[in-house]
């Protein structure tokens, strides 16, 4: 990775940061590389969140290079209202999605149904939404959540997170 991005400079807490930008902001190049990175999840295996809980867990890159956070949203009062979102740096939003919430309306004034997919875009983050994409299995949160983190490249996915009795 170092070849491919020239304006990378290694730091001394030993992460890759971007000559000149904030510690929110990344390439594009590097959301790219990030995103297409495979990731792994070793911990000890989760229930998928109730109604108005949360879950997050962490995910590392195979080399334990990167490391990653995912969240998963369960609305309170509409059940099948969910967000599962992929953070780096604790704080930098790569990869979102929204299933059954409100239309979104994207800088450039373009409209987005209420299931969509946000995806780091340099110099706007996650401002810009798509369409969520027809593979993408919403038929219910669980299922949703397996689509996600496969679009993440988690490996294994259903080795995280176990189905609830109410989010089959």
């Amino acid at each position: 990775m170092r070849k491919e991005h020239p304006e990378w400079m290694w730091c001394d807490d030993w992460k890759w940061r971007s000559e000149g930008m904030g510690d929110t902001e990344l390439t594009q190049a590097l959301f790219e590389d990030l995103h297409a990175m495979q990731k792994k999840y070793c911990g000890e295996c989760l229930n998928y969140p109730s109604a108005g809980e949360k879950l997050n867990f962490e995910v590392k890159s195979i080399d334990d290079s990167e490391s990653f956070i995912i969240d998963v949203s369960v609305s309170r009062m509409t059940l099948n209202k969910v967000t599962h979102q992929e953070r780096y740096r604790k704080t930098i939003p790569l990869v979102r999605i929204d299933i059954n919430g409100p239309q979104h309306i994207n800088p450039d004034g373009k409209r987005v149904s209420g299931n969509h997919i946000h995806l780091y875009r340099e110099g706007y983050g996650d401002a810009f939404a798509i369409e969520l994409p027809d593979n993408f299995d919403k038929s219910s949160n669980y299922k949703a959540l397996m689509s996600f983190l496969r679009y993440c490249n988690v490996l294994e996915p259903s080795k995280i997170v176990t189905r609830g009795l109410f989010n089959g």
